[in-house]
This record gives structure tokens, C-alpha cells and sequence, in this order.
């Protein structure tokens, strides 16, 4: 009997962790959503490196989470789109923003807690 509880705590434990690992990605999904939205209607060099800048620091809480290939082709992405903005290339950074959307609408359905995402 002693040694389920300990069992039952851990398992309970997890799948808290799992549940706020789901809801802090869906959430910190919906904020890169929107500022992709606000970046798209104000597009300038400010801006993109606004967003740039924001989607580093987002990027980091989410290498735990989903694959890394995933947020390096973002943050491709999102260079390309700074550049772009920095140019004045207007038309085709609002394409990279474009692509870094689709890529952020479809992200929360791979969210996958596994071992290769710690190493």
C-alpha cells in the first residue's frame, strides 16, 4: 500500500505537467497568431523585428515541446521576413508571414512531450 501512493503522486504529477505543457503552447500560440495578424497590417522594420524578437524568446519554452526542425524552419522564416521588412520588400515579407502563420495554425496538434526534444 505504502508504495502506490508514491506511484499515484507521479502519475498525477505528469499529467499535470502534460496539461500545463499543452495549455502554456496553445495560449503562447494564440499571442504569436496575433502578432503575426498586428505585423501583417503594420509591416515595417520595427515591427518585424519586434516580432523577431518576441518569437526568440517564445521559441525557447518550446523546444521541450514539439520538434526542433519545426521551430527552426519558423524562425527561417521570420529572419526572411525581417529582412524583407528591413528592405522594404513589403510584398514578400507579408509572404513569409503568410507561411510563418500556416506553420504556427497547424503547430498545436504536434505538440509531443518525448526524449529527443531534451537532448
Amino acid at each position: 500500500m505504502k508504495s502506490i501512493v508514491p506511484i499515484i503522486v507521479i502519475i498525477i504529477l505528469l499529467i499535470s505537467i502534460c496539461v500545463g505543457m499543452e495549455l502554456y503552447m496553445n495560449s503562447s500560440c494564440e499571442e504569436m497568431l496575433r502578432l503575426c495578424d498586428e505585423t501583417s497590417e503594420s509591416l515595417s522594420a520595427e515591427s518585424a523585428g519586434y516580432f523577431a524578437d518576441t518569437w526568440e524568446e517564445t521559441s525557447r519554452g518550446w523546444l521541450l515541446l514539439i520538434s526542433h526542425t519545426e521551430i527552426n524552419e519558423i524562425s527561417a522564416s521570420i529572419y526572411e521576413m525581417a529582412e524583407h521588412a528591413r528592405m522594404g520588400n513589403e510584398d514578400e515579407a507579408i509572404v513569409y508571414i503568410g507561411m510563418v502563420r500556416r506553420k504556427l495554425e497547424v503547430l498545436p496538434q504536434k505538440i509531443r512531450l518525448s526524449w529527443a526534444n531534451f537532448f
